[in-house]
């Protein structure tokens, strides 16, 4: 191709300036603010409003994260732009004048009139609707704008393009019909293999993720606030009349939910224009109610300025259009550009139809070239010129289209509407799906929940609940799967986005739904006055929540919070009966709270106070009212315990070795004598154990969440270290162990524990016992009661942990036909079948491990108790958790269940269920059983099991199927203990006794019908009769 020489570069270049000046002019007189204004066309500069518009500064490369920053004014744009090639990408939602921009912009560049684009000497804007695999930008140039000039070839404009400053606009990326392909036209522009030293701008319903790695200037348009729309009423709607002017903002302040969606420039130009028109106040509940009044107010435009031929077809078009929603549908849904040629269109439809809608003004003719397979195309896939008809704008489209997929909602099957929602990308068609959500109830609760399994917790499904016409609880499902994650109030969410997340939060807090997280980022203003409401920057109102687990206030890094402003959080926080955490982050707070000034449930911990600022965490301590850096408080925890548990198993060598020299003598009594001598002999302090056990554990219980991937992980290895070492020496007394067989000829620093005890049959007690220590593995051992505890058979369970404490159930779990054991160790259960024979059980059938990986690494189960109401499966409690949780046989989990608000805080240590949906649960220092009922959506409590008498506190508690059985035991040096039965209000002691020393303590209960039976630490076993008194 022949090179230009310098005078037909300058002839050229002028004619080319020429002809697209001249297309550019034809747009910009010729505006039509809203659809129906046919007999009115503004000139841009005319309605044109700078509306808001952030660019994004990226604080953190490797994450993409960053801050928006508010630009003064659209010339900003262009300021200190980067080393070429320069790429943009503006991006607004449909309506906020993404168009209008591109055309102001050609209209500043046409009248020089401004000096921010004076350094430009040519100006493209393309529509990217036009572009059909196209591959050559300059022939998309050549056809868009200047296709009759025969004196121009797209050679012609490359080397034009090429050899100026020039800016390219690339319009409505959303709307590309090549958008799908992975290596368009735009992204070889993006990566500079065409227009390398231009300025490009791109626009977008979207930030394309696909062109982020070119890392673009990122620039988001806001839309109008109050001082925008009051330009925009004095210059385009009211000329000056100040009383209109004033008539039409009351309409718009008496309506808050109204003025969230005025924030869009065309909603706000549809109200101006409608209003001044129509002098009724109408009141909207979502967008989809407003745009049901636009629309009727077009149409009854309409009929008002047309003769009673168009007003008698009004009739029949303003309500079934059923033929022009389908196929707005079918071409968004296979990404087609929505415009046919005139006679096609009116083939499909019919001429009335055409007729009507095109007066009406949503459908408009557009004689620019557009792809379409109806037609013929050239090697760049660019159409001749004909004259075709598209919608007004895409809002329309999709309007019309959501009537269509209201159909498929209520009238397909589930399955169909699933494809649907598959194909129709919800980023790029949000409307459409707000809009069908809008029209009918049943098809917000059907498209919402097919959302909400498609894209999770994004904000459109928040968007769609917002719009539901129907009662909440038709989506209260969808809200609670949204709500099991982060919800997220941005400051740069639109007002309608604060204001359908705040409408989300408002309907789980009223029909006790849990919500994981509250995260306010950067759009917490303050606690109003009351300390009832939060108020945002937007304006807008956050009001008491009861239902949020933790709340999250993210501020610009180093923004100071004054002592005042936490305390006012934590007491709007405290509203909510479920709140564990607030969180501050990247706030500057005072390194000190006063500790009077602190709720009591931040004193004792059930709301935790945290400070994170990068990778540091913070906690407040109520004790000192600092805070307390977390890992490093843990890295001297770990300090501590290692060295502790480094001593203790010294000294446990030391012991051994002695108690071997002198061997074993005498009776029972007096070996553990002996024992006793020895180990205070190595002069060990049982209260240093037990206060770094009881800190370890009680810091570990609190922050086991924040621990993970950042506490050193030694910490908990060393800590159930330590706890073993304590608890083999019979330094903790809460962890009795049992040291010998019946004929009492075992060592008791060999000793084995005794987890539990459950009766097979009258003749048959299977006891669960922790030998670990000696073969690295749980023992069932069957005996026989009535017989001295004769040993019927035993099988060894290897296990895995070899530290953390073994635990059972009390009760059977039926599944497969068959009766189980169940225990527990560490992270896993353990199912155990035994083999019935016919006459009796001679075996262990088999056993079934099943790690549960919801169990955090260093922690383990606590307690387990089978589903008598389900028959394959279990409830299990996690130390330092107050939650319960249940799961199937499988371990896929069920449910989760807060307990912390009725009493266990720092975790469960027994638990119990009944086939009428009732639980029973044991915490540390709990003085008596809680009963929660759990089958509806709250847990509330339902009822205690309180000891006959003081001095007693509950151990083990489950149900026989009739009646809970509860043992008690005395915290006094004598060891009182009790086993009490409750029926109903009936209340009967079926046991007692007092312990002499610890082998007389029970460690277990079961039952058999109405017989019950004690298992003691020195394998006794004792029967009583469960049946409640009358």
């Amino acid at each position: 191709m022949a090179t230009l020489t310098q005078p037909e570069f300058a002839r050229k270049k002028a004619k080319l300036i020429d002809v697209v000046q001249k297309v550019y002019r034809t747009r910009f007189n010729s505006v039509r603010p809203i659809p129906y204004l046919r007999d009115r066309n503004y000139h841009v500069n005319n309605i044109f409003i700078e509306s808001g518009i952030t660019v994004f500064n990226q604080t953190d490369a490797s994450s993409n994260r960053g801050v928006w920053r508010s630009l003064d004014a659209y010339k900003d744009i262009f300021a200190n732009a980067p080393t070429p090639p320069v790429r943009r990408i503006l991006q607004g939602d449909p309506g906020y004048g993404k168009s209008l921009l591109g055309l102001f912009l050609a209209y500043t560049w046409c009248e020089g009139e401004d000096t921010f684009l004076n350094n430009f000497d040519i100006l493209l804007v393309l529509r990217l609707s036009q572009f059909n695999r196209v591959s050559s930008i300059y022939r998309a140039a050549k056809k868009c704008l200047a296709r009759w000039e025969s004196d121009l070839t797209s050679d012609d404009i490359r080397q034009i393009i090429e050899n100026s400053s020039a800016l390219v606009i690339l319009d409505s990326y959303d709307e590309y019909p090549d958008v799908a392909s992975k290596d368009n036209l735009v992204t070889q522009i993006f990566n500079g293999k065409f227009l390398a030293r231009c300025e490009v701008n791109l626009t977008s319903r979207f930030f394309p993720e696909d062109l982020l790695g070119v890392n673009p200037i990122r620039l988001k348009l806001t839309g109008f606030d109050d001082k925008e729309r009051d330009d925009y009423l004095q210059k385009s709607v009211t000329g000056g009349n100040e009383e209109e002017l004033k008539r039409i903002k009351r309409c718009l302040n008496d309506n808050p939910a109204l003025a969230a969606l005025c924030q869009v420039p065309l909603f706000f130009a549809c109200f101006a224009h409608i209003t001044h028109e129509q002098k009724d106040l109408v009141v909207y509940s979502s967008v989809t109610k407003y745009f049901e009044y636009v629309m009727r107010c077009f149409h009854s435009h309409l009929r008002e300025k047309n003769d009673d031929i168009v007003r008698k077809i009004s009739a029949e078009f303003e309500n079934d259009h059923n033929e022009l929603s389908k196929l707005a549908y079918q071409k968004l849904r296979n990404n087609q550009t929505p415009v046919w040629g005139k006679a096609l269109l009116c083939e499909m439809l019919s001429s009335d139809s055409c007729e009507y809608f095109s007066r009406l003004g949503v459908l408009v003719e557009d004689e620019d070239s557009i792809p379409s397979t109806q037609q013929r195309s050239d090697e760049d896939g660019l159409v001749t010129s004909q004259v075709r008809w598209k919608f007004y704008h895409s809002i329309f489209c999709e309007w019309y289209a959501s009537f269509w997929l209201k159909v498929i909602a209520t009238e397909h099957s589930e399955q169909t509407l699933n494809t649907a929602v598959r194909e129709m990308d919800a980023q790029k068609h949000e409307y459409i799906y707000r809009f069908a959500c809008g029209h009918d109830p049943t098809a917000a609760k059907n498209i919402i929940r097919q959302l909400v399994e498609v894209y999770g917790d994004t904000s459109i499904t928040t968007l769609c609940i917002s719009e539901n016409p129907g009662d909440v609880t038709e989506v209260l499902e969808s809200i609670k799967k949204v709500c099991k994650r982060k919800v997220y109030i941005k400051d740069d969410d639109s007002k309608l986005m604060q204001m359908s997340t705040i409408k989300l939060l408002k309907a789980a807090s009223d029909n006790e739904v849990r919500v994981a997280e509250v995260y306010m980022e950067y759009s917490f203003q303050k606690v109003d006055d009351s300390k009832t409401d939060i108020r945002l920057n937007s304006g807008f109102v956050l009001p008491a929540l009861k239902t949020v687990e933790k709340l999250t206030i993210k501020t610009e890094e180093g923004a100071k919070m004054e002592t005042g402003e936490v305390l006012d959080v934590i007491r709007y926080s405290r509203q909510s009966k479920l709140l564990e955490e607030i969180e501050f982050e990247d706030c500057d707070i005072p390194e000190y709270v006063e500790v009077s000034s602190l709720p009591p449930e931040v004193k004792d911990y059930k709301i935790k106070v945290f400070q994170v600022r990068g990778d540091s965490v913070a906690y407040l301590n109520p004790e000192s009212g600092n805070w307390k850096n977390i890992c490093e408080e843990a890295a001297e925890l770990q300090r501590e315990v290692e060295a502790l548990s480094d001593q203790m198993m010294t000294n446990e060598g030391v012991l051994c070795h002695q108690q071997q020299k002198r061997g074993t003598v005498g009776s029972l009594e007096e070996q553990k004598k002996q024992h006793n001598e020895l180990h205070a002999a190595i002069n060990i302090d049982k209260s240093d154990v037990t206060s770094i056990v009881d800190r370890s554990t009680k810091f570990r219980g609190r922050f086991h969440k924040r621990l993970e991937g950042k506490t050193p992980k030694s910490l908990n290895e060393n800590l159930k270290k330590l706890e073993a070492a304590a608890q083999k020496l019979s330094i903790q007394d809460a962890s009795l162990t049992v040291t010998v067989d019946v004929e009492h000829d075992v060592d008791l620093l060999t000793k084995t524990s005794l987890v539990g005890s459950r009766m097979l049959r009258s003749d048959c007690l299977l006891n669960i016992i922790d030998e670990r220590r000696v073969n690295e593995g749980v023992v069932l051992v069957c005996v026989d009661p009535t017989d001295g505890g004769k040993e019927r058979w035993r099988h060894t369970v290897e296990v895995d942990d070899l530290t953390s404490p073994v635990v059972m159930s009390h009760t059977w779990m039926w599944f497969d036909g068959k009766n189980h054991a169940v225990f527990a160790a560490g992270r896993s259960v353990y199912m155990v079948r035994p083999h019935w024979s016919g006459s009796g059980y001679d075996y262990v059938e088999s056993v079934y491990p099943l790690e549960i990986g919801q169990v955090p690494a260093g922690s383990w189960i606590t307690a387990i108790s089978s589903n008598t109401r389900f028959d394959r499966g279990f409830f299990i409690a996690i130390s330092g958790s107050s939650v319960l949780r249940e799961y199937d046989v499988t371990g896929s989990p069920l449910r989760s269940i807060e307990t912390r608000e009725y009493g266990p805080s720092c975790g469960i240590t027994s638990v119990g269920c009944n086939q009428h949906y009732t639980i029973a649960i044991i915490g540390p220092g709990c003085e008596y059983v809680i009963l929660l009922s759990t089958g509806g959506d709250t847990v509330p409590q339902c009822g205690s099991l309180k000891p006959p008498s003081t001095g007693l506190l509950p151990v083990i508690v489950f149900w026989t199927g009739v009646e809970w059985l509860v043992l008690f035991v005395g915290d006094g040096t004598e060891r009182q203990w009790k086993v009490v039965c409750y029926h109903g209000e009936q209340v009967k002691v079926c046991d007692e006794g007092t312990a002499g020393n610890d082998l007389e303590i029970p460690v277990s209960i079961s039952h058999l019908g109405d017989t019950g039976y004690i298992t003691f630490a020195d394998n006794t076993v004792l029967s009583f009769s469960i049946s409640a008194a009358t």
